[in-house]
């Protein structure tokens, strides 16, 4: 059931709700940035596809022979259903050429592209043809001769590989944990090692400068806590020598000091790769000030949000276009509400929450498409608040909810105009009553836009958001160098909070639209956006049109 409305929900509320969706929105577009690895590659250098020995010309030259059975020796998996429809036949030289074509195409796929497949001496006439499978393993991995990658960052991306099978999919993956880091470009090459289908992995990397900052402008704060906001961040990469990111982040109101409006965020995280895992620690801290109107007087209402949070991730399976990963977190929320500086317990509490969400990502053309579930749950861990159930629709911190999202993204080709279409959804679904930080928020620039100050929230709900933008790039040199992409765009958006049977104020539906541009390259990213609402409750009351700009500058 849901838990608050429009009315009922107070701007620090609110502003906490929209500041957590908009961090799940960063977190899904670095996500899609990430993805960029799983386009096809090409295989890396140093690979050639094997060929066929040559068959003396009398058997060459023979109508056919009769197989009887194929053999196949040196792999630990059954590889005989590959090939079993040629048993039986009469095949010739080509057949034999078909046969180690399709091992062969069956090893790149599956990432083993220094393993091999030939055909000893043999007699074909006794109806039995003998392969034997040559296993590529890993000799070394070594950084090549110009690079100073670190014997940590060689250890946290390629852990345990060595005299292993060789797997592509085990380097591509490396890479990324490289990659991950914005100055780094990793890239493999395999040349031959000193024995026959063994290979020694090169490693190179073109590296820029180990840290970076950026300072931006938003309006994306409310009225009531200050709308004008400034943002620093900066960030170190590879600091501790392990493939590392080390950010932080400041962000504040541009109110004066004298007025009772003021919002102030602060957070850092720390993230290291090890091989297919990477663990992400996290805190952030949002403090905010406004003023309550009263009847008879008006009060100062004051409040502090505290956020610790541990993320283990897992990629369970990859393959050339696609990548599924198991998210874990665990999270400690502490929350302070204060009115005229006497804490207000009511609104205070200690929350810890366990979670766990499954997300498949996969190219398709042009396009790529992200889905994932989600679980959270309340524990009674860390001093969190315990629920004494005194009351039906009191809000549970030992709650269930459950989480999905969706996202689309189709680029191609209109009269030689590059376009991309983007569709994102989320639903969110819980049996309990949930504390304001847990619920769904609709209408935001990240939900639905052209609601900035009139969101609702509930328990169930969820949005849907789409996007058309055209792509110009940007071909100065001198520019492209600050700003590589020029994207008009007009977007769409409708969100749906359930219906509380209890409260009719509760609920609703809303739905926006937008138009606008960003400009993004390596150091600007500019949006300006005009939003008008379409469709709302009765209760909501938002402006006739709203714009949300954005800049941000890194150096």
């Amino acid at each position: 059931m849901s838990f608050t409305t429009a009315q009922a929900q107070t701007p620090s509320q609110r502003d906490e709700i929209i500041r957590q969706q908009d961090q799940i929105l960063r977190q899904q577009q670095e996500q899609f940035r990430s993805e960029d690895p799983l386009i096809p590659r090409q295989l890396p250098p140093g690979y050639e596809k094997p060929v066929l020995p040559d068959i003396p010309d009398s058997e060459e030259n023979a109508p056919c022979f009769d197989l009887q059975h194929i053999e196949i020796e040196g792999w630990d998996t059954d590889l005989r259903p590959l090939v079993s429809r040629f048993e039986k036949t009469c095949i010739r030289k080509s057949d034999i050429d078909k046969i180690i074509e399709i091992l062969t195409d069956y090893f790149v796929e599956h990432g083993f592209v220094t393993t091999r497949a030939y055909v000893p001496a043999q007699d074909l006439g006794s109806g039995i043809l003998k392969l034997i499978v040559i296993e590529g393993t890993v000799e070394d991995i070594s950084p090549s001769a110009s690079e100073a990658l670190t014997r940590g960052q060689m250890l946290s991306a390629f852990p345990g590989l060595q005299g292993k099978r060789l797997n592509l999919r085990d380097f591509e993956q490396g890479l990324d944990q490289i990659n991950r880091l914005p100055n780094s470009n990793a890239t493999v090459e395999f040349e031959p090692g000193s024995e026959q289908g063994k290979s020694v992995a090169v490693i190179s990397n073109q590296v820029g400068k180990s840290w970076r900052a950026s300072a931006g402008l938003n309006n994306s704060g409310s009225e009531a806590t200050g709308e004008l906001q400034q943002s620093y961040g900066g960030e170190t990469y590879n600091w501790f020598g392990i493939n590392d990111l080390i950010s932080l982040s400041y962000g504040q109101d541009t109110e004066p000091a004298s007025t009772l409006k003021a919002s102030r965020s602060k957070s850092v995280s720390l993230s290291v790769p090890y091989g297919y895992w990477l663990l992400s620690l996290s805190a952030n801290q949002f403090d905010y000030r406004n003023q309550i109107e009263g009847s008879v007087q008006d009060f100062k209402s004051s409040g502090r949000s505290t956020t610790w949070r541990a993320d283990v991730d897992r990629v369970l399976h990859r393959d050339q276009t696609s990548k599924t990963t198991l998210f874990s977190s665990f999270t400690y929320k502490k929350t302070k509400n204060y009115i005229e500086d006497v804490l207000l317990e009511v609104s205070s509490r200690r929350l810890t929450i366990l979670g766990l969400n499954v997300n498949h990502s996969r190219r398709f053309g042009k396009g790529l498409v992200s889905a994932s579930v989600g679980y959270e749950a309340g524990l009674k861990v860390l001093g969190a608040k315990e629920d004494d159930h005194r009351g039906i629709d009191e809000p549970e911190a030992q709650f269930e909810k459950y989480t999905a999202d969706l996202t689309v993204i189709q680029n191609f080709d209109v009269l030689d105009t590059p376009l991309s279409v983007t569709t994102g959804a989320r639903g969110q679904w819980s049996p309990d009553t949930l504390y304001g930080t847990e619920r769904i928020s609709v209408g935001s620039l990240s939900t639905v836009r052209g609601f900035k100050e009139s969101s609702i929230s509930g328990d169930i709900g969820g949005f849907i958001r789409n996007e058309i933008a055209v792509r110009i790039p940007v071909t100065q040199p001198e520019v492209s160098r600050v700003a590589s992409e020029i994207q008009p765009f007009v977007g769409f958006d409708y969100g749906v909070i359930s219906q509380d049977v209890s409260e009719p104020l509760e609920g609703g539906r809303l739905s926006g639209w937008s138009t606008g541009f960003k400009i993004r390259g390596p150091n600007l990213n500019l949006s300006l956006t005009y939003a008008q609402a379409i469709d709302a409750p009765s209760f909501v009351n938002h402006r006739n049109s709203e714009v949300y700009f954005s800049a941000t500058v890194a150096f």
